[in-house]
């Protein structure tokens, strides 16, 4: 058994092997089957009702918590509740953590505190993945690691391979003189339309979003519905690579008059497209290019590794 167990946002997934939700979540309460009083369960407090895949559940994580036998914390987007335990994201941003006071850091409790900064700068980007990395922070003080050590070390992470991961930097000269640089970033383990869509708005910025893949039963309109939202951060232009889930989002996109170009049938045709447009339209400044496909990798790639691999491959090869 874990001593310390985190079950993050529980979204639709993997339908195409367990063909409904009940039956996918209760793969996930294997993780604190056997945890005792003396451990810790770390559960999301935020409704999910838009995520229940049809099961009418407000809340996945009050379920969970009324089913552990150890103790119960809990994370938020927002300030948790008076008497409710874990950690959340004050108005700045930064993670805060509350713990009954026997678990509070000697710092904490000698200076008569109820509550712990343990998260502030994060180079990764994304709302989606600062609120995992809270509860990475929130295992380190529950480890007994000081909550300012805590703070330094997280800010010089710099996340995880396959995951909004930043690889490969060049720069384009114009004839007239004038540059673009351009970031690729690998989100080849965003499988799940969520991710895609939170990878198109992790930027603050217009992407060049570039998706796609094989579909597994699941709902991907997501990615066309954050896309097309007037508060929405919209890419400057989108790229489709071939796939049975491909098909279902281009459609989607084109109910929405959101304007794509595919679908390709390889990464280097998809890749080569995209420099060949650059070159056309020269530009100045800088541009992000994100690869989150929203769906799996089987057909074209043995995984989303092997697909991000492939990618970051291809990259290097077609952007020197």
């Amino acid at each position: 058994k874990p001593h310390i167990s985190i079950i993050t946002k529980i979204i639709p997934d993997h339908q195409n092997f367990y063909h409904s939700m009940l039956a996918y979540v209760a793969d996930k309460k294997l993780i604190y089957a056997d945890q005792s009083k003396d451990d810790f369960t770390i559960l999301d407090f935020d409704d999910d009702p838009a995520s229940d895949g049809g099961t009418l559940i407000d809340n996945w994580g009050n379920i969970f918590a009324k089913e552990t036998k150890a103790q119960v914390l809990r994370y938020s987007k927002s300030k948790l509740p008076d008497g409710v335990f874990g950690v959340w994201q004050d108005k700045n941003g930064n993670g805060v953590c509350r713990l009954p006071e026997k678990l509070m850091s000697r710092y904490a409790q000698s200076h008569g505190k109820t509550t712990d900064t343990i998260l502030k700068e994060l180079t990764v980007p994304g709302k989606h993945m600062r609120l995992n990395v809270l509860n990475a922070a929130l295992v380190l003080e529950l480890m007994g690691v000081a909550p300012e050590q805590t703070v330094e070390i997280l800010s010089r992470w710099h996340g995880i391979e396959h995951r909004l991961e930043f690889f490969h930097s060049c720069t384009i000269k114009y004839p007239s003189g004038s540059a673009c640089t351009l970031k690729f970033y690998n989100d080849s383990a965003a499988t799940v339309p969520e991710a895609a869509a939170e990878a198109t708005q992790a930027f603050g910025k217009p992407v060049v979003f570039l998706t796609g893949g094989t579909d597994k039963g699941l709902d991907l309109t997501p990615v066309a519905d954050t896309i097309a939202r007037s508060s929405a951060i919209k890419p400057s232009a989108v790229y489709v690579l071939e796939g049975s889930a491909s098909d279902k989002m281009m459609k989607d996109f084109a109910q929405r008059n959101i304007s794509f170009k595919g679908p390709f049938k390889s990464l280097d045709e998809m890749l080569s497209a995209l420099k060949d447009s650059l070159l056309a339209k020269p530009s100045s400044g800088e541009k992000i290019v994100v690869f989150s496909p929203g769906a799996t990798s089987f057909g074209m790639f043995t995984n989303e590794f092997d697909r991000g691999n492939k990618f970051k491959e291809k990259v290097r090869e077609i952007f020197v």
